[in-house]
């Protein structure tokens, strides 16, 4: 529903439809998609029998010390850039401005578990922005003015 108001779609051809990571799979489930063993405890029809969302994957964020200094890159010219990066190294190797990643797991099961990415935090990544809402308002509320 948006602004309370119904909408009805009609077509002839396959439909794609999510509803976001824990809605999509609810939807299916209530259309009769899932797993065979809980609708046959429930006495409700299949009409496809598959592992519908068991492949949950949780990204949670934390934003947290924020530190800064008053260092100054020197401006690189594209040459400078693009040439470093073909050397593996440089601003163009980092990718979407992660510095690290680090993948744990739990010591029963041997398998990576949980996966940590540490992303600068500022404002100036446009992936950084776009993905996690991090606008002006939210980095100043979490950031202390620098004296």
């Amino acid at each position: 529903m948006f602004y309370a108001a119904n909408f009805n779609a009609y077509v002839h051809k396959k439909v794609i439809l999510t509803v976001g990571v824990v809605g999509t799979p609810q939807l299916l489930m209530l259309s009769g998609i899932g797993q065979q063993v809980h609708f046959d405890e429930l006495g409700i029809a299949v009409v496809q029998s598959l592992p519908v969302g068991q492949n949950l994957q949780d990204s949670p964020g934390y934003f947290s010390l924020h530190c800064s200094s008053n260092y100054v890159r020197l401006s690189e010219t594209w040459d400078k850039i693009f040439a470093d990066y073909l050397e593996r190294h440089g601003t163009l190797t980092i990718a979407f401005n992660a510095e690290a990643i680090a993948y744990v797991s739990a010591p029963s099961s041997g398998l990576p578990e949980i996966e940590l990415i540490l992303i600068p935090s500022n404002n100036s990544n446009s992936f950084v922005t776009i993905a996690f809402h991090y606008t002006d308002e939210n980095f100043n509320a979490i950031s202390l003015p620098l004296n």
